[in-house]
């Protein structure tokens, strides 16, 4: 396995509680998924520190991120965790609903459309009440309604809401 160090914990200090869904391995801590079948960090605690390390992509660790977007305050978090991912070989898929159609209206967000393994829709109703052009958004967007968000919300391993 493949390891990216992501930061050191003081479990006394910051209450933290190991991660239910563990395999323990004596030398090395245990292995921790989120409720997956997947692992996806690694945890080893020395008698200080507990350290977490998310687990890089391999050729059977991919995962298949949702990103629901309902406000746009948070473009430059959108653009980095997407193009990190895609870089990856991370399937991402992005759904913008409410405020977050808004997104859609600068050229940053929807060239995300175009990245290797992302996918991206919107509700046309939130986009239509936001007085947004649902005409003017690219081709590569689908302009789709809450099922796209029910459909992401079952076929992603894991879900950001920003």
């Amino acid at each position: 396995m493949t390891f990216a160090p992501v930061r050191r914990l003081s479990p006394h200090s910051q209450g933290v509680q190991p991660p239910l869904s563990c395999a323990s391995f004596p030398d090395t801590g245990a292995i921790c998924g989120l409720g997956g079948e997947r692992p996806v960090f690694h945890v080893a605690y020395d008698g200080n520190f507990l350290e977490l390390r998310w687990l890089l992509k391999s050729e059977e660790n991919t995962v298949k991120l949702g990103i629901l977007v309902n406000t746009d305050r948070h473009l430059e978090h959108i653009v980095g965790i997407t193009q990190a991912a895609s870089e990856k070989g991370h399937e991402v898929i992005i759904f913008s609903m409410d405020e977050g159609t808004h997104l859609v209206e600068n050229q940053r967000f929807t060239d995300l459309s175009e990245l290797d393994g992302v996918s991206m829709s919107l509700c046309r109703h939130s986009a239509e009440e936001h007085t947004i052009d649902v005409e003017e958004i690219p081709e590569g967007i689908t302009r789709g309604s809450q099922f796209n968000n029910a459909m992401m919300s079952h076929e992603a391993d894991r879900i950001i809401v920003l």
